[in-house]
């Protein structure tokens, strides 16, 4: 028999062995977990770091994105050149939203000259900056267009013998006749064309990228001028006051001081003549056919008289005298140029624009011009290169 204390010491042995191979193990086990925890720890934080960069990027690019609506929610708004307002250069337009701010650039496009242009074109770009200055840059193409020649939204017709010395332009079809002559860009509606003879047209017969809207005339300023005006200070020979009809027949001739004035209606004919002295603005409620000797700019200078058709009624000029001013009728008026004496000035309406005889219509652009809500085009992402 092995004595009891051998016995012992034999087993004790043996659990001796057991107890540290499994502590050798355990402390692999603890090792293996650590270097795997340290590894999903160090993971972990590379993914945050990397998901961190991801929403910073998305910031600055939103940021970036609503810097550019800002951008054109406020030219929208004044409809002026960028240089005019003034919205250009460097940092031009500033601002900030929850995730960032952003800042605007504007230049002129360098493929394109600004300088006396009634198309303007410029090259909008906007930067986005997140916490952590993280960058993003968007840039867009934006083109103005001002309403600063011949406009017919319904259409456009250059007849006769007629010559036009400008653009003229339209919301539709342009009709350009056969020994009539166009000199400057004849510019129809988007998916129309010029008609006729598009060969008798110097400049460009392409079509309009957008619709030309005319903005309509101010219904406060129409109230203000049909309750207070300056009739009164017109000749009681010619113009009857009870239905503000202003009528001119046979030799009869009459001058419209400077002012602003409400009329329904204006009708010259036989040899009758219609002058205007100094500035004059007419707000027109009805028809006005002139003839005879027409109306006459005592100044020549187109800016100093003004004529707004405020609704849709015709206007008619055939005198035999030049015609300097501005018309600008936001409704369907049909605006209809003939005879053989020459206009100097622009039109602008909502209906046809018709030039009809031998006459002459030249472009003079008036001082303030009035511009088409700005296009934005062509925009692109240009990160992260600011």
């Amino acid at each position: 028999m092995v004595p009891e204390n051998k016995v012992r010491l034999y087993t004790s042995g043996r659990t001796s062995k057991r107890a540290g191979t499994a502590l050798l193990m355990a402390m692999t086990m603890v090792v293996a977990v650590s270097l795997i925890g340290f590894g999903l720890i160090t993971l972990g934080q590379a993914d945050a770091v990397e998901t961190g960069k991801s929403v910073s990027t998305f910031h600055a690019f939103w940021t970036a994105e609503a810097g550019l609506s800002a951008c054109k929610a406020a030219v929208a708004k004044e409809k002026r050149p960028f240089e005019d307002m003034p919205l250009f250069g460097t940092a031009a337009l500033v601002g900030a939203t929850d995730r960032g701010s952003y800042s605007i650039d504007v230049i002129d496009d360098p493929a394109w000259m600004n300088a006396g242009n009634t198309i303007k074109k410029y090259v909008v770009s906007s930067t986005g900056t997140a916490p952590g200055g993280v960058l993003r840059r968007v840039r867009s193409k934006v083109t103005m267009r001002a309403f600063a020649g011949f406009f017919g939204g319904q259409g456009a017709t250059v007849a006769g013998s007629s010559t036009l010395q400008g653009e003229v332009a339209s919301n539709n079809d342009i009709t350009v006749g056969s020994s009539a002559a166009v000199q400057g860009d004849a510019v129809p509606g988007p998916g129309y064309a010029v008609l006729g003879s598009p060969e008798n047209v110097t400049g460009t017969t392409n079509s309009a990228p957008a619709v030309r809207v005319l903005e309509p005339i101010d219904p406060a300023d129409i109230v203000d001028a049909q309750f207070d005006n300056d009739n009164a200070s017109l000749d009681p020979t010619y113009y009857n006051a009870a239905t503000k009809e202003l009528v001119l027949s046979g030799g009869d001739s009459t001058t419209i001081p400077a002012g602003t004035y409400y009329l329904e209606g204006v009708d010259v004919t036989g040899s009758g003549a219609l002058s205007v002295s100094g500035d004059v603005t007419i707000y027109l409620a009805g028809e006005m056919d002139i003839g005879g000797g027409g109306v006459i700019n005592l100044s020549s200078d187109p800016d100093s008289f003004q004529l707004n058709v405020t609704g849709s009624t015709d206007v008619r000029l055939h005198g035999r005298a030049d015609f300097h001013g501005h018309i600008y009728a936001s409704g369907g008026s049909l605006i209809q140029i003939g005879g053989s004496s020459d206009f100097h000035g622009t039109v602008a309406t909502g209906g046809s624009f018709e030039l009809q005889g031998s006459g002459s219509i030249i472009m003079d652009l008036p001082t303030d011009l009035t511009w088409t809500t700005p296009l934005f085009t062509a925009w692109k992402s240009v990160s992260p290169s600011p």
